[in-house]
């Protein structure tokens, strides 16, 4: 199966080696100076007699006939040994050899001449002799090696014969192989062509694909804004025709009464006055008109003078509130008050007395409220204690009519932030100690000691009510409450508060009215109305939440009266009554822990219990309903969170700090449930254009959007129809 190697040098190194020693030691041999003593004998033996020459005791052949002699052994010799014919070879050799030995010896006088000579002559045939068989030997290695050679040479053809078929077939196999590949990479080309083709189709097509799509989903987007439009509009539509038909039954009944009016008139004007006497009473009504404003006028210049003459007898008879001081005139009108008091024993201790017992009715009232879950409604609110409010009760337990204690009671306090960034009991003080700070906001300093007005919650409302209204009526309510309330302090200021704490007179007692307004609502916090002035002040609501709040009740009986299953008399089971504010009060459905903690507020009894809800919901300021209670400071946190949520979302919508309105629809959050009130009224009021100039790349600086949009009642307190309906298509099945 494979070639073999074979190497001839070595061998003929060895054979020319040989033939060179072997003719080195002939060249030191001594030829023989004579014949061979057989051959001498036989050479003699054939001279004739007469012929033979005697020499010394030897036998010598004559000169004469010596050289036929010689020619004829010789020519004897190779024919005995067949050498006659035969070609150059050392038998020949040696006879001649022999013959000019036996000559050398015939003639003495050139004897040394002619052994020179033919020792000469034997050397060099020795050497050729020697050479000769060298070359014998490497004759018969160089036959060894060619029969080798010829075997292998024969292995290697039939080796290459079967090498050369196997790769002949191979060959053909790769051929029709290669044949085959060359019509599968034609073919592969040509589809590979076709899909080029292709390709460059359905890049064309996708391209033409993809701006299809993005105008059917700008299709689609407006669209959806069109349904969501079409859905408001259609709902305020309901809402209008729901209106217009409660309108039109009030105007019926409207025109009804009028026309019993028209007919009570008819019967009046019978017996009408005649017309100059109609016309001297106007002009009587209007001297009277004109006497009450001089009146009116007199009368605040004597205020102003009373409040002048207070103060300075708070000064020279060391009083430290005004409030102390019980001016003598004018007197109270007393009245029997449900039996609480006897009008015709009046006096100061009397006066004294009915403090007292207002101070109890408070502290009573709320006690026994609080274990009807007025208490559990305050411990479980999250706002409450963040703003640092006031006790629920102030001064504890305690009335008025309880037996003093042994040691004096420790009046409980709540801590008021000064702007310095420590905390201070501030309502409890009667002194507001001189601020000068920077951080204090310029319309709080003051140099001296102000006492401490300790406003009423009445009075503290009755204000902070008028700034409310009048910010909504004059849309003013883009800037923050606070600093409204602080710049109208200043009397200098347009539309100034006007409270007769107040001296234009005297800037420091603007500054105290402040400090105790501020005082007072952080005192009352921890009660719904003052709350809602709390979290108005401190900027995390706004003033349409803090209206809604206040409208809370008022509208929820609204909804009640149109709810199915609550009665005419104001009756209605605790089972229909909770059904009521899931389905009519935003954002109850879904919280649980709110639900359970407004059941703690409901009456004792049954599911079926049957409670007047009109009871229920009352809400006073000074005796609030549990219910109520519950309900508003529930509505305040849910709010807050709503607002917190929205705000999240929107600014983590936003790129670059402003916000687009394609980037306002594709926030996840909107999707719920609870954020379904925002309306396109809403969103276009946010981004400060109308409705119908709307477009995906319309963009607001975020915090813009954020006061615009939320300046407005975006989340009312009672749920329209086509919200409910919304929201109970959006819940999974």
């Amino acid at each position: 199966d494979s070639w073999t190697e074979v190497s001839v040098e070595p061998a003929v190194k060895s054979v020319f080696t040989s033939s060179r020693q072997s003719l080195g030691s002939r060249r030191t041999r001594t030829p023989s100076s004579s014949f061979h003593p057989t051959l001498r004998s036989k050479f003699l033996d054939s001279v004739p007699e007469g012929d033979r020459g005697v020499s010394r005791g030897t036998t010598r052949v004559s000169g004469v006939a010596v050289v036929p002699q010689v020619l004829s052994w010789v020519d004897k010799e190779l024919r005995v040994r067949d050498l006659l014919n035969a070609p150059s070879y050392p038998h020949r050799l040696e006879i001649f050899g022999q013959a000019f030995a036996h000559i050398i010896d015939q003639f003495p006088t050139c004897r040394d001449l002619f052994f020179a000579i033919k020792r000469e002559y034997d050397l060099a045939v020795g050497e050729l002799k020697g050479a000769a068989e060298a070359g014998t030997q490497i004759q018969g290695r160089l036959r060894v090696l060619k029969a080798e050679s010829l075997g292998l040479m024969e292995e290697c053809t039939t080796q290459f014969y079967y090498e050369s078929e196997a790769l002949k077939a191979r060959v053909a196999a790769l051929e029709e192989e290669n044949t085959d590949l060359r019509e599968k990479v034609t073919t592969l080309q040509a589809h590979k062509t076709s899909l080029e083709t292709k390709y460059r189709d359905a890049r064309t097509k996708e391209a033409e694909a993809h701006e299809a799509n993005f105008t059917l989903v700008k299709k689609q987007q407006r669209t959806l804004s069109e349904l969501e439009a079409a859905r408001k509009t259609d709902a305020q539509l309901r809402a209008d025709v729901n209106r217009l038909q409660q309108d039109l039954k009030n105007a019926e009944t409207t025109i009804d009464n009028k026309v019993k009016e028209l007919q009570e008139e008819n019967q009046k004007h019978q017996n009408m006055v005649p017309k100059e006497v109609h016309m001297e009473l106007k002009e009587q009504l209007a001297r009277m008109k004109k006497l009450k404003d001089e009146l009116q006028r007199k009368l605040r210049l004597k205020d102003k003078d009373y409040n002048k003459l207070v103060r300075d007898y708070d000064a020279l008879s060391g009083h430290k509130t005004m409030t102390q001081i019980r001016p003598l005139t004018p007197r109270p009108t007393w009245r029997n008050c449900h039996g609480t008091l006897d009008f015709d024993q009046a006096s100061a201790a009397t006066a004294e007395w009915v403090q007292n017992l207002v101070s109890n009715i408070i502290i009573r009232g709320r006690t026994i409220l609080n274990q009807y879950g007025l208490e559990a409604s305050h411990s479980h609110s999250s706002l409450i204690p963040e703003v640092d409010a006031g006790p629920l009760l102030p001064g504890g337990l305690h009335s008025p009519f309880d037996p003093k204690p042994a040691e004096d009671a420790v009046e409980e306090v709540v801590r008021l932030d000064d702007g310095q960034g420590k905390k201070v009991q501030l309502y409890q003080l009667d002194i507001f100690e001189p601020d000068t700070a920077d951080t204090t906001p310029e319309s709080l300093r003051h140099k001296n000691a102000l006492p401490n007005l300790r406003l009423s919650r009445s009075r503290v409302h009755k204000v902070l009510e008028a700034l409310l209204t009048k910010r909504i009526k004059k849309q003013e309510t883009k800037y923050p409450f606070k600093s409204y309330f602080l710049a109208r302090l200043n009397p200098e200021y347009p539309d100034p508060i006007v409270d007769p704490a107040i001296d234009p007179a005297d800037p420091e007692t603007s500054v105290q009215f402040g400090l105790s307004v501020l005082s007072s609502v952080r005192q009352y916090a921890a009660e719904p109305d003052f709350l809602c002035w709390q979290l108005l002040l401190d900027g995390r609501v706004t003033d349409f939440v803090v209206r809604e709040n206040q409208q809370l009740c008022a509208k929820f009986l609204e909804y009640l009266k149109h709810f199915p299953r609550a009665k005419e008399d104001g009756s209605i089971t605790k089972q229909n009554l909770f059904s009521a504010v899931q389905k009519g009060l935003r954002n109850k459905r879904h919280n649980r822990a709110n639900l359970l903690r407004l059941q703690q507020t409901f009456p004792p009894g049954g599911q079926e219990t049957s409670v007047s809800y009109r009871g229920l919901l009352v809400d006073d300021m000074f005796m609030p309903s549990p219910l109520v209670f519950c309900l508003r400071i529930q509505h305040l946190e849910e709010q807050v969170e709503w607002s917190t949520k929205l705000c999240t979302a929107i600014r983590a919508a936003a790129s670059e700090s402003r916000l687009s309105y394609g980037e306002y629809i594709g926030i996840d959050l909107l999707a719920d449930p609870e954020f379904l009130c925002i309306d396109h009224t809403d969103i276009a009021r946010g981004f400060g254009v109308d409705k119908a100039d709307m477009r995906l790349e319309t963009s607001q600086d975020v915090e813009k959007f954020l006061r615009n949009l939320q300046d407005g009642c975006v989340c009312p307190v009672i749920r329209g129809m086509d919200e409910e309906d919304e929201e109970r298509a959006a819940e999974p099945q």
